[in-house]
C-alpha cells in the first residue's frame, strides 16, 4: 500500500485523471489531445516535486602557474528545495580515497592553505554559488562548479586510486548541509603518496641536504648566506638531538671539502643524488627540493652559469615541466642576477623554435611582464623594467618587428 502513496505516483495519476476529464468534457480529437499533453511539460512539473542533486567528475586540463596540468572538473545538476533562511549558497567538495574500501578510506590532503580543513591538511574545497531569491533551484543541464588541479592534491599512495567525490550544497551563512551526493572516479597517480612519503622521509631529507650543498659548491665559493639558508632548512626539517649535533659538526667538515671538488665531479654528484631522490619523492616534494636549491643559488647574489646548467638538469631528472621550471626560476632567480643570461630559462626560447614561434613566445612574455608594471613592489618593478628592455632587444634581434 505504501508504494501507492508515493508522491510522484499520486502526481502522475492526478494529472492523468485531469487529462481524461478534459477529453470527455470537450470530446477532443486524438491529435488535439496529444498537443495538450505535450504542452503540460509533465517532466518539469514532476521534477519540481523531487529534491535531488546529481554530481559527476571528469578528468580535464587547466592552467596552473603558467603550466598545463591535469584537473578534476566537478559538475552538478538536479532540483533542490531551499529552506527560506538559506539563500546564499556554497558548494563544499571533499575527495576520499576508497581504493581498499570504505572501512579503510582516507581523505586526500593538500598544501594549499585556503583548501584545507581548519588545523588540518585534509582537502576541503568551497565554491561560491551565489545568492538566489527562489525557494527552488532547478538545474536542467550539467554545470561546472569547481576545477581542481591534480597537483593541489596529495594521494595516500602511488598507483591506480579509486576516488569518492563528496559534493554538498551548504548554506554560506552557517555551513548547514542542504543536500549532498557522491560520485566515483578512478585515477592513475604517478607520484608517491603521503603514506609512501612517511617511509622515505629520512632518506629524502638526507639527499636534499646533500643536493643543496652540491649545488651551492658548484660556483667559485659557498657564501655565508648560502650556508645560513641550508642551516635554516635543517632546523625546520631535521630534529637534532645532542648526538645529531655532533654528527652535524662532522657533516659540516665533510661538506666544506666539497668546495674543492671540480665542477665535473659536482655535476656527477648532483645527477646521482637527483636520481636517488626521484625513486622516493612525490612531485610536490621534488618541487620543494628544487625550490630550496634555487634559493641557495640566489643567496650568493649571482647565479653562475654552471649552477644554472645544473639546475636545469635537476629539473629534467625530477620530470618538472619546462613551464613550471620557468615559473620557479622567474620567481627566485631573475635574469638580472644570472652570470650569463640563459634565454631558455628566462624567456622560454629554445634552439628548436623557428622565427614565428620565437615571435609568439616573446609576445607572450611581453604581455606577462607588461601586466606587472603597476605592481607596488619595488623589486617586481625593477625586474619588470629589466625584462621589458631585454624582450625589446630580443625582438629586434630575432624578428626585426614589434608586434
Amino acid at each position: 500500500m505504501n508504494k501507492f502513496l508515493d508522491p510522484t505516483v499520486i502526481i502522475i495519476l492526478t494529472t492523468s485523471m485531469m487529462v481524461l476529464f478534459f477529453l470527455i468534457r470537450n470530446t477532443t480529437s486524438w491529435a488535439q489531445l496529444t498537443k495538450v499533453i505535450s504542452g503540460l511539460n509533465l517532466s518539469r512539473f514532476i521534477r519540481r516535486k523531487v529534491n535531488v542533486l546529481n554530481c559527476r567528475t571528469r578528468l580535464t586540463k587547466t592552467h596552473n602557474n603558467d603550466a598545463i596540468v591535469n584537473a578534476f572538473s566537478i559538475e552538478i545538476c538536479g532540483s533542490i528545495h531551499l529552506p527560506p533562511e538559506h539563500k546564499q549558497l556554497d558548494a563544499q567538495i571533499n575527495i576520499i580515497d576508497i581504493t581498499k574500501g570504505l572501512k579503510t578510506a582516507l581523505p586526500l590532503q593538500t598544501n594549499v592553505q585556503n583548501c584545507q580543513v581548519k588545523q588540518s591538511s585534509v582537502f576541503n574545497y568551497v565554491a561560491k554559488l551565489g545568492i538566489t531569491k527562489d525557494s527552488f533551484l532547478d538545474l536542467h543541464d550539467w554545470i561546472a562548479i569547481a576545477l581542481i588541479p591534480v597537483d593541489w592534491l596529495q594521494f595516500p599512495k602511488k598507483g591506480k586510486r579509486k576516488l569518492l567525490f563528496v559534493t554538498r550544497i551548504i548554506s554560506a551563512h552557517n555551513d548547514q548541509n542542504i543536500i549532498h551526493n557522491t560520485c566515483e572516479l578512478t585515477y592513475e597517480n604517478n607520484s608517491f603518496g603521503f603514506l609512501d612519503y612517511k617511509k622515505y622521509t629520512t632518506r629524502i631529507k638526507d639527499l636534499t641536504l646533500s643536493l643543496a650543498f652540491t649545488v651551492a659548491s658548484n660556483s667559485r665559493q659557498i657564501s655565508k648566506d648560502q650556508i645560513t639558508i641550508i642551516e635554516q632548512w635543517m632546523i625546520e626539517n631535521i630534529t637534532l638531538s645532542e648526538i645529531a649535533v655532533k654528527i652535524r659538526s662532522k657533516l659540516n667538515k665533510f661538506y666544506s671539502a666539497i668546495i674543492s671538488f671540480l665542477p665535473a665531479c659536482n655535476r656527477i654528484r648532483a645527477r646521482n643524488i637527483s636520481n636517488k631522490i626521484i625513486e622516493n619523492a612525490p612531485l610536490a616534494m621534488k618541487c620543494d627540493i628544487l625550490e630550496l636549491c634555487l634559493t641557495v643559488v640566489r643567496a650568493n647574489g649571482s647565479a653562475a652559469t654552471a649552477q644554472l646548467e645544473m639546475l636545469k638538469k635537476i629539473a629534467a631528472i625530477f620530470e618538472i615541466s619546462k613551464d613550471r621550471f620557468h615559473f620557479m626560476m622567474e620567481k627566485i632567480i631573475p635574469a638580472s642576477i644570472q652570470e650569463i643570461e640563459d634565454l631558455e630559462i628566462s624567456f622560454g626560447l629554445t634552439d628548436q623554435m623557428d622565427a614565428q614561434q620565437i615571435r609568439q613566445q616573446l609576445t607572450k612574455e611581453y604581455n606577462k611582464w607588461n601586466s606587472r608594471t603597476s605592481n607596488a613592489d619595488p623589486e617586481i618593478q625593477r625586474q619588470t623594467e629589466y625584462m621589458l628592455k631585454r624582450i625589446a632587444k630580443l625582438r629586434t634581434k630575432y624578428t626585426q618587428t614589434i608586434t
